[in-house]
């Protein structure tokens, strides 16, 4: 073998390692089935189990977490060698949430994921990448907005594509700009418009505290800036588009609002009404968002 292939094989071999992070340290993933549901129970060992939880989280979702957070070595992430995937019925309604290196998954969301395998098993990593991202971000010890901990982990989840873009939240919805979730996620992308990796940037930088600061230094502009800019970019989008809907659905359920004394609804962040096949397609469902169900799963966060 020439001198000049094994140069070439090694090169080749650190551009691959460099670019794809993988499981450097150990994770080690315990998975606990404490359905209370029998119906939640059954369907996570017939269609999703413990072996193919594990193999989306080492194999698939933390790898992900680290490239976008571009976090290629040990030293640049955050350290979690064991996590914990908890199957069990959650009574403050959440669809799914974390408590210290653990996730919890609710047995009745399980149960009532959308029809078939392949459908249940895409809408079931969705839900996992947000959950795993709040595992691996940094949240500036606590001194970052829970607004901009959601964004960020919906960030992760969109960047990946497991998710519903037709339900999802659109450019230039919300009323500010740590409102979380999908709102927070849309404006960290037009963030990243102005400066290339800024999100992960921001990320990074919250290792140890979170500052509004780090949107000048970053972007050079202040935060308030930025989002009144955001605002006003997507403003003529949502006056021709879906101030319109907004307006309709004001006049339909005008009776309606009198009665019960409802505030109007803003045109910025109107209501929309949404099966619960979406809901579970989503995470999670905004503030004011209806969910048409029998069976609703009320108060749903993550």
């Amino acid at each position: 073998m020439s001198s000049n292939f094994i140069l070439i094989f090694i090169i080749i071999s650190c551009l691959l390692l460099s670019s794809t992070p993988s499981i450097a340290y150990p994770v080690k993933i315990n998975v606990l089935n404490n359905a209370t549901d029998p119906a939640g129970r059954r369907r996570f060992d017939k269609e999703l189990g413990k072996e193919y939880t594990v193999k989306i989280l080492t194999e698939e979702i933390i790898p992900f977490i680290w490239k976008t957070f571009n976090q290629p070595t040990d030293a640049s992430r955050k350290y979690v060698p064991n996590v914990g995937f908890i199957v069990k019925t959650l009574t403050d309604g959440a669809m799914a949430e974390i408590g210290e290196d653990n996730i919890y998954y609710n047995d009745i969301a399980i149960r009532d994921l959308p029809a078939g395998q392949e459908q249940a098993k895409f809408f079931f990593k969705s839900v996992v990448y947000h959950e795993a991202t709040h595992i691996y971000q940094f949240n500036g010890k606590g001194t970052a907005p829970g607004g901009l901990t959601e964004g960020i982990a919906d960030y992760v989840m969109v960047k990946s594509k497991v998710y519903n873009p037709e339900g999802y939240t659109k450019p230039g919805e919300g009323s500010k700009w740590d409102e979380g979730y999908g709102v927070t996620t849309r404006f960290l992308e037009y963030c990243d418009s102005l400066k290339p990796g800024f999100t992960p940037t921001l990320n990074n930088k919250m290792k140890d505290v979170f500052k509004e600061d780090y949107f000048q230094e970053l972007i050079g502009k202040p935060l308030a800036q930025l989002w009144r800019e955001y605002k006003a970019k997507y403003r003529k989008i949502i006056l021709d588009g879906s101030f319109w809907e907004w307006l309709v659905r004001q006049e339909q359920n005008e009776g309606e609002r009198e009665g019960e004394g409802e505030k109007p609804v803003s045109p910025i962040g109107f209501q929309r009404v949404i099966p619960v096949s979406e809901k579970l397609f989503r995470v999670p469902i905004p503030v004011g968002v209806e969910v048409q169900s029998d069976e609703p799963i009320s108060n749903v966060k993550a």
